[in-house]
């Protein structure tokens, strides 16, 4: 069974991402915003 995130009614499958892919990209996020403050 496939779940997305941010789906909206009457949109296309094709349209929506997987929550896998979401979850994945948003676990990256903290990573960028250490960079102004010097962290590597």
């Amino acid at each position: 069974m496939k779940y997305f995130a941010h789906s909206k009614k009457n949109q296309p499958v094709e349209n929506r991402q997987i929550l896998e892919e979401h979850l994945t990209n948003v676990g990256g996020l903290p990573i960028t915003f250490d960079k102004p403050f010097g962290k590597k």
